[in-house]
């Protein structure tokens, strides 16, 4: 309740930051021709109508779903309710999945650490700025806690069909709201399926996640005459954070603009480049006409070609951002570019700032404490964690946390990025609470896990998915 509460005020008292420009505005406009029939086409600069392969499909989709379930209320009071619905159900669900890791605690002191991680993602301001934003990460932080609670569910009751389905189908949301999870949540259950001796685990949620992706892959890579998955903004995103701009100075290790400017369209046809430069001087204040997914696929091919150009050319440039895109990642660092950029994004000023306080000076300290206990395998840390949870049943966690890093690597930090391991951060905080609660009153503990994982209790079976 003080989630749904809380996300209800903010969005009474701050109306959402659309650009014309803006990734929401885009959303929202695509939202609003999906409410109205026209299956998200959008007027095009030729003076036609077209399908965007631009962002993932997922999240306007959503949006337009609940524009048609609330026909009642304006789109814009429509947008923003069911964004409101569906960003408060990451307190539940964070409590849910603290619950089921600390399994070694007593019920009081387990329920009590669910409640509280519960009551940190209600009232976390990053969580509830990115409800009003109008964003992606709206849905997609939810559906990472439920990836990680079906994870956890397979790895203690077996490979069931049910189960498997589950896991499948979430993971095919996700990678249709960000196709990077694909790379996420998929090496997370190679990993569970290896934990339970069972391929079926490994093959049948992993076909499940790739048919949808594929096939809206293969539509998109028709419709650009060239090779696409899910969408082209991964390749702006690589280009974005590779060149001078952003290997030194404020904009270090983030995202920036003059990189894609710096971009050479040359292999792209004249006739095509007039189109797009044509596109480049709309006016400002509106929403623009879109390119038509034809030409989003050849800048995309031209932003790869361009990222690939500038790291071979100045490869230091890139190693010496890496350092400061981790920091951004994990919320240690920030510079006044990346809150300039992501209050233009949608996001609320004051509460990004309150919000990357409460991540540093709460959310870190309490995960770092449980990360340096989870990597290690003997000392004080590592008997304090082994008292409150399973280190086997972290170890999905810390493999979609590893795949991210890498992720952040190649591309760069932000909050708007860390959204798919927020739920990540919020259970070694989680984890990291009940180790202090354990240090400071000993004998709270239960010498076994309360629950049995399937692999001890003989439930796991390779064949059992066929069962």
């Amino acid at each position: 309740m003080a989630a749904l509460g809380l996300r209800i005020i903010h969005a009474a008292i701050t109306d959402p930051r659309l650009s014309p420009r803006g990734d929401n505005t885009f959303f929202v406009e695509t939202a609003r021709s999906v409410a109205s029939g026209q299956w998200g086409r959008l007027p095009t600069i030729d003076g036609s109508s077209g399908l965007s392969v631009k962002f993932p499909p997922l999240w306007p989709w959503t949006l337009g779903l609940g524009q048609r379930l609330l026909w009642f209320l304006p789109s814009d009071t429509a947008n923003a309710t069911w964004a409101v619905l569906i960003g408060a159900t990451v307190a539940p669900l964070a409590g849910l999945l603290a619950w089921r890791l600390l399994d070694r605690l007593p019920a009081g002191r387990r329920c009590g650490v669910a409640v509280g991680i519960a009551l940190v993602a209600a009232v976390h301001p990053l969580l509830i700025g990115a409800t009003n934003s109008l964003l992606s990460e709206v849905i997609v932080v939810p559906i990472s806690l439920g990836i990680a609670l079906s994870l956890n569910r397979i790895q203690r009751c077996g490979s069931r069909v049910g189960s498997l389905f589950g896991l499948g189908a979430l993971t095919a949301l996700a990678t249709l709201a960000r196709p990077e999870a694909l790379l996420l949540w998929g090496a997370a259950i190679v990993v569970v399926g290896f934990m339970v001796r069972s391929w079926s685990a490994v093959v049948l949620p992993l076909a499940i996640a790739v048919l949808p992706a594929l096939a809206f892959s293969a539509a998109a890579s028709g419709a650009t005459d060239t090779p696409v998955f899910v969408s082209t903004n991964a390749a702006s995103a690589v280009a974005g954070a590779n060149c001078s701009a952003t290997w030194s100075g404020e904009a270090i290790g983030h995202w920036s603009k003059d990189c894609l400017d710096e971009v050479w369209l040359g292999r792209i046809p004249r006739r095509q480049r007039s189109v797009i430069y044509a596109h480049e001087r709309q006016p400002t204040d509106r929403f623009p006409l879109q390119l038509g997914a034809r030409l989003e696929g050849q800048i995309q091919d031209a932003h790869r070609r361009g990222a690939v150009y500038a790291i071979r050319r100045e490869p230091s440039g890139f190693v010496r951002a890496v350092p400061f895109r981790v920091a951004r990642g994990v919320g240690l660092w920030w510079s006044k570019d990346q809150t300039r950029l992501e209050t233009t994004e949608g996001r609320s000023a004051p509460w990004e700032l309150a919000g990357r306080w409460t991540h540093l000076l709460v959310v870190l300290p309490a995960f770092a404490l449980a990360a340096v206990g989870t990597l290690r395998r003997r000392g004080a840390l590592a008997a304090m964690l082994d008292r409150v949870a399973d280190r086997r049943s972290l170890l999905p966690l810390g493999i979609a946390l590893g795949v991210w890093l890498l992720g952040v690597v190649v591309t760069h930090g932000s909050t708007r990025h860390r959204s798919a391991v927020d739920g990540v951060f919020l259970m070694g905080a989680a984890l990291g609470f009940a180790m202090v609660l354990t240090s400071r009153w000993p004998g709270t503990t239960s010498e076994a896990p309360t629950e049995p994982s399937g692999a001890e209790s003989g439930t796991i079976h390779g064949s059992s998915a066929t069962e």
